[in-house]
């Protein structure tokens, strides 16, 4: 055959020890004056963010974009090469900076900040994200694999959203995969499909290796998806119909289930189930395998009433923030009744806070947009929201 004319030579990368020289010899070359320090710092940096590339390949595109990046002087110390690798890939300085601290409880504080009422989850994200700051993650699977186990409605998709967000600089670097969508056999090969405008996990990945990758109702797939899942989980990679790898290892796993929370009170809020019956009924869910590729099951508690309200507070502020009042100079004003009372409305025992959005905009967003629409010129003013009966009235 053709094929066995040729010679496969196969080509490994340089150790950091034989790259240096070269780079040095690359930088000279270019207008700006990178400090040893810095090269070696640029080299570093790529080697334990960028995996999903190869040197010297990745050293010297870097180097080039270095040299045409105008926010960075023309002399090149290792604080302006982390600046402006946070710049190009949109990792947090804190997190690639060996000057700037990042630990558990700071990480813990950030993704609180958006995820109310469930800070062990919190925190135990922020132990995850530990292991990638200090350059001590594993070199061959993905940053981490979290199952996120909790009733709907209660923060887990907003978790994941949030670590996107601390992560990669922006909440939209988050690739999500409805399982429920792949219960059937066969339903394994979507994953992996390519082709002009495939929106596949293979083809999504490629274009963007530094994500979060969301498995929405993991329990849902076929028996077939975990099969494929399971050299994502273990070796960081997988392959599509087309033959070619794709990497996995600077992704950041995230599952989400609903088992253990099926079964709970569905009276009233904060039906509580406790962390143990997540964990047992995780574990009689999933085959070992599967189980032993997870880093850590985090349990998501049930939303009390008090965290439902701060819910409500936190998207009131989102709201007021819209361009329609910024745009006129007008303030908000909701009273603790009506807070109260959207917090009410918002909660459903069978899908957590989940209704609230819509809650928010059919009683207060859509109300006030009628208002303005009506008196176009109205400017600089404060409106107020109130609750009068079984309603949280708009008023002025």
């Amino acid at each position: 055959a053709f094929v066995d004319h040729f010679v496969t030579i196969p080509m490994r990368e340089p150790s950091l020890a034989a790259l240096l020289p070269n780079l040095r010899a690359f930088a000279d070359r270019g207008k700006k004056s990178l400090h040893p320090r810095a090269i070696r710092r640029a080299a570093e940096l790529l080697a334990t963010y960028r995996r999903d590339r190869s040197f010297p390949g990745k050293a010297y595109r870097f180097l080039e974009a270095l040299e045409a990046d105008d926010a960075t002087p023309s002399t090149v110390y290792a604080p302006d090469v982390e600046a402006a690798f946070a710049r190009t890939t949109g990792l947090p300085l804190e997190l690639v900076s060996d000057a700037t601290p990042a630990g558990v409880q700071t990480v813990a504080g950030r993704l609180r900040e958006g995820v109310i009422g469930q800070d062990s989850a919190c925190e135990a994200a922020a132990r995850a994200i530990a292991p990638f700051k200090a350059g001590l993650g594993p070199p061959d699977r993905p940053l981490a694999v979290l199952l996120f186990a909790g009733p709907t409605g209660v923060g887990k998709t907003e978790l994941a959203k949030r670590i996107a967000g601390y992560l990669f600089g922006d909440d939209k670097r988050m690739v999500r995969v409805d399982m429920s969508e792949l219960s059937t056999p066969g339903s394994a090969s979507r994953l992996v499909a390519t082709g002009r405008g495939v929106r596949s996990l293979a083809e999504s990945v490629r274009r963007e290796p530094l994500a979060v990758v969301l498995f929405d109702e993991v329990e849902k797939a076929h028996p077939e998806v975990f099969d494929l899942l399971l050299g994502v989980l273990g070796e960081g990679r997988m392959t599509d119909d087309s033959g070619r790898f794709v990497d996995f290892r600077m992704t950041f796993v995230i599952m989400t289930s609903n088992l253990g929370a099926r079964d709970r009170d569905p009276v009233g809020f904060d039906g509580r189930t406790s962390d143990a019956d997540y964990l047992r009924a995780v574990r009689e869910a999933f085959r070992p395998e599967l189980l032993g590729r997870i880093d850590q099951v985090v349990p998501f508690a049930s939303l009390r009433p008090d965290a439902v309200r701060r819910i409500v507070d936190l998207q009131l502020a989102g709201i007021a923030k819209r361009e329609g009042f910024t745009r006129r100079g007008i303030a908000l004003r909701v009273s603790e009744a009506a807070r109260g009372r959207l917090a009410e409305l918002g909660y459903e025992p069978r899908y957590g806070a989940r209704p609230l959005k819509r809650v928010l905009e059919g009683r207060v967003v859509t109300p006030l947009a009628a208002k303005l629409a009506a008196d176009p010129a109205l400017r600089h003013r404060t409106l107020r929201v109130g609750a009068e009966g079984e309603d949280a009235d708009v008023h002025v």
